[in-house]
């Protein structure tokens, strides 16, 4: 069955059932489709009647993040992640909503505690490096301490203050040595659990 007769085959039975689940299936067809506006409108309706029905929330909520709706994706996927915290669709999709709306410190946040859930989840991991760099480009510098007064008889050369390039570029350093660190600490765990030692 091909997409397009799939879709009109879950809009048949939607429409001759407004209470069927099928309305989740219909809704992630629209979605991929890009017919974002149907599928958010079915969403939205299917979940007036099932509440509870995460993986439509988790459609509604990437639906409305592919429509540049980011609050309100940030709100239907929150909802999500407080059904299902270990729902893994929504915590990549949520992560996506609060970087894309600016929020990059509360994207860190939320993609630290996943790859903590899943740390095997390569695609999570490169999600995660990749928020943590933009986090770095769109954090403030740190304030630069003034030098330490000394003794009235000592005279010292004043030091140079880091220009704003080298403090973002040391940072990233300091993300992705924290990030390879972590992968040589989880490769070296496995090959300890390996070998029985």
């Amino acid at each position: 069955m091909n997409e397009s007769s799939r879709l009109e085959t879950l809009r048949r039975r939607v429409e001759s059932d407004p209470a069927s689940l099928a309305f989740a299936a219909l809704a992630e067809e629209y979605r991929r489709a890009r017919r974002l506006d149907d599928a958010i409108d079915t969403a939205r309706k299917g979940l007036a009647r099932h509440p509870t029905y995460v993986s439509a929330r988790v459609t509604l909520g990437r639906a409305l993040l592919e429509a540049h709706r980011y609050d309100a994706a940030c709100d239907e996927l929150e909802a999500a992640i407080q059904a299902a915290p270990e729902n893994l669709a929504a915590l990549r999709a949520l992560v996506e909503a609060q970087r894309a709306r600016g929020a990059h410190d509360r994207a860190l946040d939320i993609s630290k505690r996943a790859v903590a859930t899943f740390p095997h989840d390569r695609e999570l991991a490169l999600l995660h490096a990749d928020v943590a760099a933009s986090a770095l480009r769109h954090s403030p510098p740190p304030p630069v301490a003034a030098p330490a007064r000394t003794a009235p008889t000592i005279v010292m050369a004043p030091e140079r203050e880091p220009t704003d390039d080298e403090v973002r570029r040391y940072r990233q350093i300091e993300a992705l040595e924290r990030f390879l660190f972590a992968i040589v600490r989880e490769r070296s765990r496995r090959a300890h659990a390996g070998t029985g030692a």
